[in-house]
């Protein structure tokens, strides 16, 4: 009887390690998965950042990511800084150079499908995505011709 308690004992001991051990090994999985997440964050915040730039200045969508690295970003510090991180951002972002500034104003929910995040990514951009909508309806104002 005495051995048998003790299995139980070793069965206990032995159970509790592996929660213990899938415990951390999930914790750090959603450690990561928020890190990556952050990090997206900030690689779309800083895309979007750029293409607000450059609409601003060429009043027209870009058609490349050479083309969009030729204007820099100057506004706020960042995480990380345009164009100098923009291979690392390149894997985290995904952008449809296709678009126009026209299907934009047409319909304001292509945006998200023109900037998108490769990978999980906090949405709170909501505010940045504002603003490049108010420059691409400034440019289409600006553009208009008078008649």
């Amino acid at each position: 009887m005495l051995a048998r308690g003790k299995t139980t004992i070793m069965w206990i001991i032995a159970g509790v390690v592996v929660a213990l051990a899938c415990a951390f090994s999930w914790g750090v999985f959603v450690v990561s998965r928020s890190l990556e997440a952050e990090d997206n964050l900030q690689a779309v915040v800083t895309v979007t950042e750029a293409i607000d730039n450059f609409v601003l200045v060429k009043e027209r969508w870009p058609k490349s990511w050479d083309e969009l690295e030729q204007i820099p970003v100057f506004d706020r510090p960042k995480r990380y800084s345009w164009p100098n991180n923009s291979k690392w951002i390149r894997n985290r972002v995904k952008v449809d150079f296709r678009v126009t500034l026209q299907e934009l104003i047409d319909d304001a929910a292509i945006l998200h499908q023109a900037i998108e995040p490769l990978g999980p990514c906090y949405c709170v951009y909501d505010d940045y995505f504002s603003h490049l909508r108010q420059t691409i309806e400034l440019v289409d104002l600006h553009s208009v011709p008078i008649r």
